[in-house]
């Protein structure tokens, strides 16, 4: 996958078939459990989603990060 991703390919958009199958294939090699590639595909929709969420939120005016907690805070904190 990072190396897919370092050869130019844009997850942030979407990965091609071949991308998806060639993971699939990889993780059943990897771990012996089989995958399909539509579970990987699953997969990474999910967490595409969760990636734009966190982008959304830290592009508000007044997002602030936490480096005590690792989040984004919408109010700063007055402890």
């Amino acid at each position: 996958m990072a190396q897919l991703v370092s050869d130019g390919s844009r997850p942030d958009k979407f990965f091609k078939d071949k991308d998806i199958n060639y993971v699939a294939k990889t993780l059943k090699e990897y771990s012996g459990e089989v995958v399909s590639p539509t579970q990987v595909y699953n997969h990474m929709r999910k967490w595409r989603q969760k990636w734009a969420r966190i982008c959304n939120l830290k592009d508000l005016s007044g997002a602030l990060w936490d480096s005590d907690v690792n989040a984004i805070m919408l109010e700063a904190s007055t402890t």
